[in-house]
């Protein structure tokens, strides 16, 4: 009788986020040891394989081909090889592709094996100052939902540097001026928080170096208590200077801040 086939393993290994000393032992033993590295850019990986001497065939794998590389990462997971799974920079999964093949291989009976490490977001976060008890992830957002503004804990964005100024606006606009870290070159020669409020910054960019990817932290709301008379007046005349009446304009705020409508009304006949 002959033995059954043994299913293959899909790691998930963490790798650096720019300086290539952040991998962990683990992490080197699982790439030189696998089948295949399916690598979202060849190039990058690359460069992390030949520092740490590692030779294993790599596979293109990133958004716009994982539909048909899926088919063949299965077959050889069914083949019984063990495939390694790596992004650009940082933990797989995270804001990045590869979600659908974790499910298609827990479909197949294959181990998924998480191999942890560098994290953008949490190493941003530690050193964000805005406490330990909790936080709301985002990740890169092109439109923002209304419930991100009941989140009462810190949110988490990504972006790229060549739309953070735009997308510091949008945040500002939409949230109201918050308190706000901005992480660049995370682990890097240059590495640079920014803290202050997010009107600091979009009042006055010139001090923001506009390179890197950024990891962007806003505190989470707070109770009405907190946003004096002077803010609700500023974020009223901002809405009226988009053209809403005054009627619209309050409605927008209270929706905006949970505030309560006879609070923002009163304030609005300073405007009148």
């Amino acid at each position: 009788m002959s033995e059954p086939k043994t299913k293959g393993v899909l790691y998930l290994v963490a790798t650096p986020i720019g300086n290539l000393q952040d991998i962990t032992f683990r992490a080197i033993s699982v790439l030189q040891e696998a089948d295949w590295i399916l690598a979202e850019d060849t190039r990058v990986t690359g460069k992390l394989l030949a520092k740490y001497e590692i030779s294993t065939k790599m596979i293109s794998y990133h958004k716009f081909n994982l539909k048909r590389q899926n088919k063949t990462v299965l077959s050889f997971l069914e083949s019984g090889n063990r495939i390694a799974l790596v992004s650009d920079a940082g933990t797989p999964i995270v804001s990045d592709p590869g979600y659908e093949l974790v499910n298609l291989a827990i479909d197949l009976g294959c181990d998924v094996v998480p191999i942890p490490g560098a994290c953008a977001f949490l190493s941003a976060y530690m050193a964000s100052g805005f406490g330990n008890e909790g936080f709301y992830f985002v990740g890169f957002c092109t439109k923002f939902d209304k419930k991100l503004l009941e989140i009462d804990v810190p949110l988490i964005f990504y972006e790229a540097p060549h739309r953070i100024i735009s997308f510091l606006k949008k945040l500002l606009d939409f949230f109201g001026d918050r308190k706000v870290v901005i992480a660049r070159e995370l682990t890097k020669l240059h590495e640079t928080f920014y803290r202050g409020n997010l009107a600091d910054f979009v009042g006055n960019s010139d001090g923001l170096m506009i390179k890197g990817e950024f990891v962007v932290i806003i505190d989470g709301c707070k109770d009405e208590a907190s946003y004096d008379d002077a803010f609700i007046l500023r974020e009223l005349q901002k809405e009226i200077d988009k053209g809403l009446s005054h009627k619209e304009a309050i409605k927008q705020i209270c929706l905006n801040f949970e505030l309560k409508k006879n609070r923002v009304y009163s304030l609005s006949l300073q405007l009148k």
